[in-house]
């Protein structure tokens, strides 16, 4: 019998070290409220599929149905670079603050994360019903944050897309599985 406890999983883009400072630039400009728990810097990146509790028996399989969804979708994009860019901060009704794109996402990057979720509804992995939305979490409970005025934006966030992943939620995130 195996009494590992279930690993809480997410699929995402992940940042480079430049990428990842650009964004701590905007979480340093916002005032948050007290309460409020602002994302590591090491923590920062874009989820593409919150996947939740899964068996670890489970994991070698969902790692192969994965893989096989990113290689179907073309992942990474062998043309010219591709990035998403973050240029507008908000705090969403549930108090959580992101940093949003005005544009929307890349069709290669849409055929990553419809590919993706094929492979986690082929596996009965129920799947987040809104409208998928590129964003980075800022923090959490930030009700009543202070966003950066419009005369002092940090200069934006261009996110190169070249690196998804599979990554565990644990008092931290562990990445398992890169596709660069």
């Amino acid at each position: 019998m195996n009494d590992a406890p279930p690993l809480r999983l997410f699929t995402a883009l992940w940042p480079g070290e430049a990428t990842r400072a650009a964004a701590q630039a905007w979480q340093a400009r916002c005032t948050w409220p007290p309460g409020a728990r602002p994302v590591r810097p090491t923590d920062l990146h874009v989820t593409l599929h919150f996947i939740g509790a899964l068996a670890a028996a489970q994991l070698p399989a969902l790692q192969a149905a994965l893989q096989a969804a990113v290689r179907s979708s073309g992942w990474p994009p062998p043309h010219e670079p591709l990035a998403l860019r973050f240029d507008r901060c908000s705090v969403w009704p549930n108090g959580v603050a992101v940093l949003l794109c005005s544009q929307p996402p890349p069709a290669p990057l849409q055929a990553l994360h419809q590919a993706i979720g094929q492979a986690l509804q082929a596996m009965d992995i129920a799947l987040d019903e809104r409208p998928w939305q590129p964003h980075i979490t800022l923090a959490r409970k930030a009700r009543g944050a202070g966003l950066p005025a419009a005369g002092s934006l940090p200069p934006p966030v261009d996110w190169p897309l070249q690196e998804a992943v599979l990554a565990a939620s644990r008092g931290g995130y562990q990445v398992l599985q890169r596709w660069a």
